[in-house]
């Protein structure tokens, strides 16, 4: 054992923390940015959709030393390698889109239905 002090990493910025994310190169960005594919890297999918890292977290994908996982892994090879249906993964990842969507979506009609009101006749 040694008698040295662990490593204060908060004083660390975080892409040099060990197994901290690695910056994606430029030019990798999916061709539809809004449909996650098997093909995609846990990198590009993370970029893809600021909940993704949640998702993952949800199927207990790269939350501990034991269920790590890498940026540069495919989707489809992560859901392999720890036995995770990539069809669930890959549904569960696409539903960010749809709920953004359905919230837009309604986000416009509370908009217009307060123009509406603004600008309805009083009785």
């Amino acid at each position: 054992m040694s008698d040295r002090p662990a490593p204060d990493t908060a004083a660390v910025p975080m892409s040099a923390q060990p197994g901290a994310p690695r910056p994606i190169p430029a030019g990798t960005a999916p061709a539809n940015p809004t449909t996650f594919t098997k093909e995609l890297t846990i990198g590009q999918a993370m970029r893809m959709h600021p909940r993704a890292p949640e998702v993952f977290m949800g199927f207990h994908l790269g939350g501990c030393s034991h269920c790590s996982i890498a940026e540069d892994e495919t989707i489809e090879q992560v859901s392999m390698g720890y036995g995770i249906p990539i069809d669930m993964l890959l549904n569960a990842l696409n539903s960010l889109f749809e709920y953004d969507k359905k919230r837009a979506e309604a986000a416009k009609a509370a908009q217009a239905a307060a123009a509406a009101a603004a600008t309805a006749p009083k009785a």
